[in-house]
């Protein structure tokens, strides 16, 4: 399944659009107002990713392009959603790809722009924005890269404190086995 933040994937051809598909996230934030973060920031919103994921099956696509996200009710819900696409010239076998704000399923190439990086952290690290760009400013630029870091060299990272540098090099080494 390939996945992509960009309304126009790179190297890959868009056979058919299938319609858009989305998921509603509840946020229950610890405090009023804030989203909660860590462990079940991630737990929903794997959660919310493998629903929109399985819409895209249900579809008939291989593909989830353009995927955004927008904060409702003052951030106490976000709605995750994409379109669902028939794609070509993108194969499983190249695995789980992070290239220019494309995702598919093991391998993770460099990205071209720090805007997609930043986004990516904060997507799927569930960093906010100060520290996703702080990860970016410290010369990481694909989650391969924060899987393969060690936890003494995330430390160096501005705001980085050792149980966040722990769990975003975890969620990194996760996403990139696939």
């Amino acid at each position: 399944m390939l996945i992509t933040l960009s309304d126009s994937p790179p190297g890959v051809k868009i056979k058919r659009r299938l319609g858009i598909v989305r998921k509603a996230i509840e946020l229950p934030g610890e405090v009023p107002g804030l989203p909660p973060s860590g462990p079940l920031l991630e737990e929903l919103f794997d959660e919310a990713m493998e629903e929109l994921l399985r819409q895209v099956q249900e579809k008939g696509g291989n593909a989830l392009i353009g995927l955004k996200s927008v904060s409702v009710n003052e951030q106490s819900v976000v709605l995750l959603y994409g379109e669902a696409a028939l794609v070509e010239g993108f194969s499983e076998s190249y695995g789980r790809r992070i290239e220019a704000g494309v995702i598919s399923a093991k391998h993770v190439d460099r990205m071209a722009g720090g805007d997609d990086a930043i986004s990516l952290f904060r997507a799927y690290l569930g960093l906010d924005e100060v520290r996703a760009q702080s990860l970016h400013a410290a010369g990481y630029r694909t989650l391969e890269e924060v899987a393969e870091a060690e936890i003494r060299d995330l430390l160096r990272v501005e705001g980085m404190n050792p149980t966040l540098a722990r769990k975003i090099k975890e969620k990194a080494e996760r996403l990139c086995k696939g």
